[in-house]
């Protein structure tokens, strides 16, 4: 709970002229109580409190209060005001008792109704919370405190319109309000109005210079606007105010991650925890970070936070944590309590009108050159438009590009959303009469699940963007199939599930491979070494599979390891890896990015592609097998470890499906070392690639249209 939230609702008792009750002061405008004469000893044991409040020793007036209630006071400051010790420490539940108790006494207190309102934000409950807020603001309409607490709790439902009018409203009253400035700023933040929000932070600051909160929203303003030194100069202000802040350090980590120096994130992160070792949100970002450097130096230590991470402390976003452990149980609690804390409660349901056409929508802040859009991007174009009204939804950050002009020019209908909120944003696609939406996001970078929580559609479905179960009430449907999810994991997913036939995984036939003939020296690789290659984004990569890479070295002489060159930390502790399990380094060697179709093409310089572990290659698996390189995996238990054989299954190529570490290694070496057997398979994959479904996006365009018709049939 934010004490700032609270801390204007601590009242002094004075004695009046009348014996009928006493006159409520804020304590934080220091009305000056001496020279006054105390009828009772109880007057005197409360203002005695309210000293001890002012001094910071919560504990000592808290003793006081308990101790006039143990009396029977029947005076409603009594419990309101040890209601708010008792929020100030955390402990909610006996703050909403003793309101009660307080009501009770005066049910017209706005002071309690407003305190209520915070303790009910707190533990979730959104909807009461409001009713409380909106309760002291009818006994009280000049209570700026209560109109910004009802500000905070309409952002956090998403509805940052109405939310931003009640900040509003808290600054006619007061415009010195520095916190209902800085709350103004989150709102526009959250709308995309980064500029605005920007000057509302500078406007709380202008009244309150020392305000390290509102310095850390300007930085992580400047995130979004991707000017990450300007953002990092104001968390630097911030940690000279207050070093002991964890979030800033912790948000100084995200932008060192964002600029690519990892190096300097871990010891942000590092430097977070030092502070509160509790951190739940640095844990999973240190643990992230560390993936993405390929760091396993922290692995025991790791292994011990993951046991709890997100399942018991503070909820924590679930997608950074996915490559850590193939724990689908563990992957739906953290979706679950990670959704709940964003947005509690279930939406109502709504209803489609019958029209002519089914009319789909689909959402995503990728719609430009990101693995999902390749994967999609011409099934967006082979809808059938007799029989389906096909939207697009937008709100990425990036700059359009090509596969942004070749969505605009395929018949579909592009809505930009960039600068709504998710409230608005979800009535937009109402008013479009959308009879299912399709989130292509999930938990991934730039998500708006909110837009789902204020129903985009009746029917709404989780699909391809990210590889698990999203935990939301309000997400009806995931899309997979019987390889990806077989029955008896069915329990790890919050939604039904439809089954796409074959795999749930669609791709574009049309990608071009380039003409261009790659030979190995191009590419750094040695003519007649057997090349071991994985594409795959370096954060997935583990000790796990990295050891059998290097006893696969060891075994296969000569060979090299080709791994995808994300960043130059990961590069140099892979190396320093190799080193240690007695492998030269020089045996690993990194391809740069390429543009796709050339990508597509250096494939042929590779032997196999082998697939991590507990999450595997996705697009990256499927561009493999498109250009022609066999791909190995090892079936997992969760979403992201399956993928590889969902591929696999559709290609009829199971004998690459392997189903323990032993398998996976006794397999890799024998197609290394037996070439007869590796071009059989590859002249199988050939073949395969031009009969099987897999690659066949007419074919699976046909088979989703069935599914959509199938599910509102239900």
């Amino acid at each position: 709970m934010s004490r700032l939230e609270l801390a204007n609702n601590i009242y002094l008792s004075k004695p009046k002229r009348n014996p009928s009750g006493f006159l409520e002061v804020n304590s934080a405008g220091g009305e000056n109580l001496q020279g006054f004469k105390y009828h009772t000893d109880q007057e005197a044991q409360e203002h005695e409190a309210l000293t001890l409040i002012n001094q910071g020793k919560l504990k000592e007036a808290e003793a006081i209060y308990r101790s006039l209630i143990d009396i029977g006071t029947q005076n409603h400051l009594v419990y309101g005001n040890l209601a708010t010790i008792c929020g100030l420490q955390g402990n909610f539940d006996e703050l909403i008792a003793l309101i009660r108790e307080a009501l009770k006494l005066r049910p017209n207190y706005p002071e309690a109704h407003n305190n209520m309102g915070v303790a009910l934000k707190e533990q979730g409950e959104l909807h009461d919370a409001i009713t409380s807020y909106n309760r002291a603001i009818q006994l009280r309409a000049y209570y700026p405190e209560a109109h910004n607490n009802l500000g905070n709790a309409l952002k956090e439902k998403g509805e940052l319109n109405d939310a931003i009018c009640s900040y509003k409203q808290a600054l006619l009253i007061k415009p010195d309000y520095a916190e209902a400035h800085n709350n103004m700023g989150n709102a526009l933040k959250e709308k995309g109005r980064l500029n605005a929000a920007i000057n509302s932070y500078k406007k709380a600051i202008q009244l309150k210079p020392n305000y390290p909160e509102a310095l850390v929203n300007i930085g992580n303003t400047f995130i979004g606007k991707r000017e990450f030194n300007t953002a990092i100069e104001f968390y630097t202000q911030a940690l000279v105010l207050k070093p002991n802040y964890p979030g800033a350090h912790n948000n100084l980590g995200n932008t060192h991650q964002e600029k690519g120096d990892l190096e300097a994130a871990i010891a942000s992160y590092e430097d977070s925890l030092e502070l509160d070792k509790d951190f739940a949100v640095s844990k999973a970002e240190l643990i992230h970070c560390k993936g993405k450097a390929c760091d396993w130096s922290t692995e025991v230590k790791t292994n011990k936070w993951l046991r709890t991470l997100g399942l018991e402390d503070q909820a924590v976003d679930p997608m950074g944590l996915l490559a850590s452990e193939d724990e689908p149980e563990k992957h739906l609690i953290r979706a679950k309590r990670y959704i709940e804390k964003k947005h509690p409660g279930t939406k109502s349901k709504i209803y489609s009108k019958p029209k002519e056409a089914i009319h789909i929508g689909y959402f995503s802040a990728d719609f430009r050159n990101h693995p999902v859009m390749h994967l999609i991007v011409h099934i967006l174009e082979l809808h059938d438009r007799t029989k389906f009204r096909i939207y697009t939804y937008d709100y990425g950050k990036f700059a359009e590009d090509d596969l942004t002009r070749r969505l605009k020019e395929s018949g579909c209908i592009y809505r930009d959303i960039r600068e709504v909120d998710d409230k608005q944003a979800a009535k937009i696609a109402r008013s479009d009469g959308l009879d299912i939406a399709v989130d292509l996001m999930g938990y991934t970078n730039g998500h708006r699940c909110g837009i789902f929580y204020h129903r985009a559609a009746p029917i709404q479905i989780n699909y391809l963007g990210y590889p698990g179960s999203s935990g939301a009430n309000y997400i009806d449907y995931i899309i997979a199939d019987k390889t990806l999810i077989p029955e008896e994991y069915e329990k790890y997913y919050s939604e039904n599930i439809i089954y796409m036939p074959h795999c749930y995984q669609c791709n574009d036939d049309s990608k071009e491979i380039s003409m261009r003939a790659f030979e190995r020296k191009d590419l750094g690789l040695p003519d007649k070494a057997f090349v071991f290659t994985c594409f795959n984004n370096n954060f997935k990569i583990t000790s796990s599979e990295f050891d059998i890479w290097m006893r696969l070295m060891k075994r296969v002489e000569p060979s090299v390891l080709w791994l995808f060159r994300s960043n130059q930390f990961a590069e140099m502790n892979l190396k320093k890896e190799a080193e240690k399990r007695s492998i030269d380094p020089s045996r690993i060697i990194f391809a740069d990015r390429m543009v796709l179709n050339e990508h597509l093409a250096r494939h042929s310089c590779g032997d196999i592609f082998l697939d991590t572990f507990n999450y595997n290659a996705h697009t990256t698996a499927s561009d493999a097998l498109w250009s022609g390189m066999p791909v190995l995996t090892m079936v997992g238990r969760g979403f992201a470890a399956r993928v590889g054989a969902s591929l696999l299954t559709a290609l009829n190529l199971n004998e690459l499906i392997t189903m323990n570490k032993q398998e996976y290694e006794e397999t890799a070496y024998r197609l290394a070392t037996n070439p007869n057997e590796l071009f059989s398979i590859k002249a199988r994959l050939i073949q395969a690639r031009r009969a099987s479904p897999l690659f066949d996006s007419f074919r699976f365009t046909r088979d989703l249209e069935e599914k959509y018709e199938s599910v509102l049939k239900r």
